[in-house]
């Protein structure tokens, strides 16, 4: 005969399993929590609340799961999907943060935190030259990385670039590096050229606050505190 306590334990684990799988088999679920997961910086928050508002609690989590109040977000019916503010045809929530043209004020500002807490981070040295968001000298081209430290005594340098893509699951963060490194091959030859040994990479949080676990390599080679 089924104990009752087995019984009620089974029927919960069934239900939150069903639930949790209609949830997953909705089109735009899984994409940010594939990144998100990863790896434990995302959810620093979560216990502490440092550096968030309660205007960010309020909104993260219904960002996380696509349920942000957007025109383009109504799963039914024919009103109007334009963005409020630009006009786009179809507001999503990659839109808002990553390409509405009237939210590039803030959306540079979010980059500029994140490269200004590199900069802060890193230990210059006597012999180090670190150019922030400015083109390298004796180099033709608009290239203008947000961070290149450069020692002359040891004949290295390192070229970082921040990005802010939106997770659209973690091929998204894969590709917004592929893109940055390959933007700045021009300029890693340049120093190639000139006998330095070169790190490239890019520096990715997402803009719902997913973390590249590739990040690490970057901290590690900077010796970053």
């Amino acid at each position: 005969m089924l104990r009752r306590g087995v019984a009620e334990f089974a029927l919960r684990k069934s239900s939150s399993e069903y639930y949790s799988q209609k949830l997953l088999a909705k089109p735009n679920q899984g994409k940010v929590y594939e990144v998100t997961s990863a790896t434990n910086p995302p959810y620093h928050f979560l216990r502490s609340g440092d550096f968030t508002r309660f205007a960010d609690w309020r909104f993260i989590h219904r960002a996380r799961i696509d349920c942000a109040p957007l025109n383009g977000s109504r799963r039914f019916g024919n009103r109007n999907r334009k963005c409020r503010r630009c006009g786009y045809a179809t507001v999503t929530l990659p839109h808002v943060l990553c390409h509405c043209k009237l939210n590039f004020v803030s959306i540079t500002k979010r980059h500029n935190v994140i490269q200004d807490r590199l900069v802060r981070a890193f230990n210059v040295s006597a012999s180090t030259t670190v150019r922030i968001n400015q083109a390298v000298p004796g180099l033709d081209g608009s290239l203008r990385p947000d961070f290149v430290a450069s020692n002359e005594t040891c004949k290295t340098v390192a070229i970082i670039d921040v990005t802010m893509p939106f997770e659209n699951r973690y091929a998204a963060f894969q590709a917004a590096r592929e893109e940055k490194q390959k933007e700045y091959v021009p300029l890693a030859e340049y120093y190639y050229r000139q006998g330095y040994n070169v790190f490239l990479d890019a520096f990715i949080v997402g803009a719902v606050g997913g973390w590249d676990p590739a990040n690490e390599r970057i901290i590690n080679h900077l010796k970053l505190g």
